[in-house]
């Protein structure tokens, strides 16, 4: 999204903990970093102290937010922006613009990758604290927007109707650096290689792949499954599992699999699209989507010919790994794919972003 803002000439100016994106025209970056937080002593004395006054302990690094927000204090002193922009997570971000909507009622932006709270979270008081911060940071916004009609559904059920009003759709963003990848005659490797780009945490579980992998094992199809992130705990790796850590190559860690996987949460309400989904969208190998037969990410590939969709069950899963295989895939079945992800592609949602910008009236000067 920088990128294609720099690019129609907006003028920038990001503040994050972390630089991922590198020097562009037209946009200064500022890191403020919060190395401090990584002390264990201290993260320790920071969730009781938070827990203790009833915010949410869950990325709340208040120290960070004060330096970012010293920063912004003076930024303003010789700049005023239009929009302040805001992402979460972490919810850190969403606080910041919390408090400058309050101080210089400047016209903000909140979006929010996750919903606070999530649906698979199960703690009563959890869920209420998060539900107010919700209403908070949408009483100080002019636009909150979620990435799927799910989730922001899901969200407007648990606040405030004035609030739910001001929510809008807006899709996370695909790399616009790859928006179309030729297909090529790519051929399976022995053993078939899989890949799984991303963390296993919470609901996301890996077992019922494991075992399918071993029921594939027994007729004779030998697998390995790469997961780009670090092992779990409590989850044992089996020896056709290997841990890769995680990557920014992500186009040839992709190029180099057979089979891509999208592992979902198995809860009871989904309301995500993973964003590993939208970026195999634009690779040229058939995926593996096991998500439960509600979720959005099922509506969103279900006329796609090179998806296989099943849940966690081991024996479904090794009937839709088979069924890849066994399927030969053209050039024209990709193209629907690359042509399913071009809503995601920067272009695409700056231009329902600004759209949405131009519906809403703004009354502070």
């Amino acid at each position: 999204m920088v990128e294609e803002l720099a690019r129609r000439g907006h003028e920038l100016h990001i503040v994050t903990a972390e630089n991922h994106i590198g020097n562009i025209g037209n946009c200064k970056i500022d890191v403020i970093k919060s190395s401090l937080l990584n002390n264990e002593f201290f993260n320790l004395l920071r969730i009781k102290v938070l827990t203790w006054l009833g915010f949410s302990a869950y990325n709340s690094h208040f120290i960070w937010r004060f330096r970012v927000i010293q920063h912004i204090k003076a930024l303003l002193h010789n700049w005023h922006p239009d929009w302040i922009y805001c992402r979460s997570t972490p919810i850190d971000a969403c606080l910041v613009g919390v408090i400058l909507h309050k101080m210089y009622r400047l016209p903000t932006i909140q979006h929010f990758s996750d919903p606070l709270p999530g649906p698979s979270c199960t703690s009563v008081r959890v869920r209420r604290r998060f539900i107010k911060q919700t209403q908070i940071i949408m009483s100080e916004s002019e636009l909150v927007s979620y990435p799927t009609e799910e989730m922001a559904n899901y969200i407007k059920s648990l606040i405030n109707y004035d609030y739910s009003k001001r929510i809008h759709i807006l899709p996370d963003v695909i790399d616009g650096k790859q928006t179309y990848y030729h297909h090529d005659t790519h051929k399976y490797n022995n053993p078939v290689v899989l890949a799984y780009m991303g963390s296993i945490y919470g609901t996301r579980n890996p077992i019922p792949l494991f075992q399918s992998i071993e029921l594939l094992k027994t007729i004779g199809i030998n697998c390995i499954l790469r997961i780009y992130s670090t092992p779990p705990k409590n989850v044992r790796t089996p020896s056709y599992v290997h841990y890769m850590g995680y990557t920014t190559d992500v186009q040839n860690a992709l190029l180099a699999a057979d089979v891509l996987v999208d592992l979902d949460g198995d809860d009871s309400l989904p309301v995500f699209v993973s964003s590993k989904l939208k970026d195999y969208l634009i690779v040229a190998r058939p995926i593996l989507s096991i998500s439960p037969e509600n979720s959005p990410a099922r509506k969103l590939v279900r006329n796609i010919p090179t998806v296989q969709t099943t849940i966690n069950d081991r024996d479904r899963i090794a009937s839709a790994i088979q069924a890849i295989l066994l399927t030969e895939y053209s050039e024209g079945d990709y193209q629907k794919r690359f042509l399913l992800a071009q809503q995601f592609t920067p272009k695409a949602v700056i231009d329902k972003l600004l759209s949405i910008i131009d519906t809403i009236p703004i009354v502070y000067e």
